[in-house]
This record gives structure tokens, C-alpha cells and sequence, in this order.
């Protein structure tokens, strides 16, 4: 698992850093650096994620709620995720961290 968490970083295309003014963390998503195709590492590594942002913000502030930045710079088509993975993300998203 390290080795996938670890090449899917490679690029930075999601990443936690910093908290806003309430001590939540902020995660920072990055189509445009998209570097693999293979979606179930894609979903490891946003689960991941995830879970870190969760950890850093219950650290900081004893809460479990975070906050999404989206930074579409560079995107371009050519390097978008497959919709198979966009509708995995939501399907994440919405049904294993509603209102997180």
C-alpha cells in the first residue's frame, strides 16, 4: 500500500496542508496532475487522503469536518481523470463522508 500511496503522490495531485480560521483541515485536489489510470489506486489514494485530512483536523481542533479546495490550473482534457473514476469519487464522497 505505501508504494501506490507513494506514486500516486508523485505529482501532488491531492494533498492536505494547513487549517482554516476554525482548525479544519484543507485538502487540495489537482486533475490537471493526474499521473495514473488505474482507478482502484486512484481510490486508495483519495480514500488516503481523506482520511488523513480527518486525523490532522481532529488533531488540531477535535473535529472531524474539512474542507475541499479544487485548483483546475493545467487541466486539460488529454490528462482528465476516466469518468469512471469521477463517478467513483462522488459515489466516495457522498456516501462514506456526507457533510465531512
Amino acid at each position: 500500500m505505501r508504494k501506490i500511496i507513494a506514486q500516486e503522490n508523485e505529482t501532488g495531485k491531492i494533498y492536505a496542508r494547513g487549517y482554516d480560521k476554525d482548525g479544519r483541515a484543507i485538502l487540495y485536489l489537482h486533475p490537471g496532475l493526474e499521473n495514473s489510470n488505474n482507478e482502484m489506486n486512484n481510490m486508495r489514494h483519495l480514500v488516503y487522503s481523506l482520511e488523513r485530512a480527518i486525523a490532522a483536523t481532529a488533531k488540531k481542533s477535535g473535529r472531524e469536518k474539512f474542507n475541499i479546495v479544487i485548483s483546475y490550473k493545467g487541466f486539460k482534457l488529454k490528462n482528465a481523470p476516466a469518468i469512471s473514476v469521477v463517478r467513483h469519487t462522488v459515489d466516495i464522497l457522498q456516501n462514506h463522508y456526507p457533510e465531512r
